[in-house]
């Protein structure tokens, strides 16, 4: 904090602050006047006390001669003001200068303001942080939203922030766990979303749930918005593949086939409804069936798809002990591995999964170093989504198979390890 005449600032009115300047630099109020360009009579006031409260344009127009720093003048007329309008002005100087706690306390101060009602405070901030492109002043604003309502029992717009914020949010793969228990306290308050919005965030955590393998919980939640939902849309035909994956992942193949006839009647279904199909198969453990269909999706799918169907096929291929298939797929991995960052965690799980299932049939084959690699790759995508469980497993068998072979640990091998175990 800077000083003015050996004293904090944050302890002294503009008057004081005018005062000690006047007397430091030996000038008179007309001169302030003509170096500031705020008239002398104005600025008698506010030093003789007169002026409790002087215009935000005021301190602005003093600020370069008094040389305060321009967060400080916000900090200080925020604690006096209570003018709606002028509040509003000092969150849009904060958001601007990328002030976060300045915009915090400067929306704190425009709810408590008793000259506006809440509601139309909290709709201001609430609308203005929607138009922001910068994600942490957005949040920190949702989170000044969140807390207050919470704490004033304000379920609307606790409801509409925590939405807000889990969109935001949900897209951090690291933190997909956490993210979903943030998606979890909204539960609570979605009765006073809008009906859209409803719909949409149920369908949202049910697919979020089965990213996090939480299979139960993403039937419950998907059905919610089936039973609110008769339109046909995108957003519901993701949740139905999300039904369909869960309850193959609960060995339950009749239901799975239930929910298949219903997204296939969807407009929006696509080559998923294939790929679940060949998997539907391979519960049943009709594997010829199921490599049939999946050797037939890699040619009609798009090369950034194909991982989700190769890991599946190659799964079957081991299950039957067709090492050569395996073999022929490996050798083309040109043709399906993705040649763009990933965006879609499940994806990422798939690449993982493949990348894992080459390093372990490496280790099969005798190709060593080959292993070695590819399971740590593997790991690292596994840690990307937050799956750190999956990460130290395949580090666990990485360093297993190395002590069997009797082999010393490189240290490029040590610091790649390192770095999957750092989870920061």
């Amino acid at each position: 904090m800077s000083l003015i005449g050996g004293v904090e600032m944050s302890l002294l009115s503009l008057g004081d602050l005018i005062n000690q300047y006047r007397e430091k630099a030996n000038i008179t109020l007309s001169q302030l006047a003509e170096l500031s360009g705020v008239s002398k009579t104005v600025l008698a006031k506010i030093e003789k006390g007169e002026t409790k409260q002087p215009a935000f344009t005021t301190w602005k127009k003093l600020s370069g001669v008094l040389e305060l720093p321009y967060p400080f003048i916000i900090s200080s007329f925020i604690e006096t003001a209570d003018n709606p309008e002028t509040l509003k002005l000092l969150l849009e100087e904060s958001i601007q200068n990328q002030l976060e706690t300045l915009a915090q306390k400067s929306a704190q101060a425009l709810f408590n303001s008793p000259k506006i009602d809440t509601f139309i405070a909290l709709d201001f901030v609430l609308q203005r942080s929607t138009t922001l492109d910068n994600a942490k002043m957005k949040l920190l604003l949702l989170e000044t939203i969140i807390n207050y309502s919470r704490s004033h029992g304000i379920p609307l717009y606790l409801a509409k922030a925590l939405l807000d914020r889990y969109l935001l949010e949900r897209d951090d793969f690291v933190r997909l766990e956490e993210t979903y228990q943030r998606g979890i306290e909204l539960t609570h308050y979605t009765e006073h979303l809008d009906p859209h919005d409803y719909v949409q965030f149920y369908y949202r955590m049910g697919i979020h749930a089965y990213a996090l393998q939480r299979y139960d919980e993403c039937i419950n939640f998907c059905k919610i918005a089936f039973d609110r939902d008769e339109s046909d849309n995108h957003m519901k035909a993701e949740a139905l593949t999300a039904v369909i994956g869960s309850y193959l992942y609960l060995d339950d193949t009749t239901l799975a086939e239930v929910y298949l006839k219903e997204y296939k009647n969807s407009q929006f279904a696509d080559f998923k409804q294939d790929h679940i199909q060949a998997m539907i198969y391979s519960k049943k453990g009709q594997y010829d069936k199921s490599i049939s269909l999946y050797k037939e999706l890699l040619h009609s799918v798009d090369k950034e798809r194909r991982i989700s169907i190769v890991v599946d096929l190659i799964e079957d291929c081991l299950r039957l002990g067709d090492t050569n298939t395996v073999n022929e797929i490996i050798a083309s991995e040109a043709t399906f591995f993705p040649s763009v960052p990933i965006k879609n965690p499940r994806r990422i799980e798939k690449m993982a999964k493949y990348l894992r299932l080459k390093g372990f049939y490496n280790f099969s084959i005798d190709k060593f170093d080959e292993g070695i690699n590819h399971t740590l790759v593997s790991a690292t995508h596994f840690k990307q989504i937050g799956q750190y469980k999956e990460a130290m497993n395949c580090v666990g068998f990485v360093l297993k198979s190395i002590e069997e072979s009797e082999r010393s640990i490189p240290s490029e091998i040590i610091e790649k390890i390192s770095d999957i175990c750092n989870h920061s």
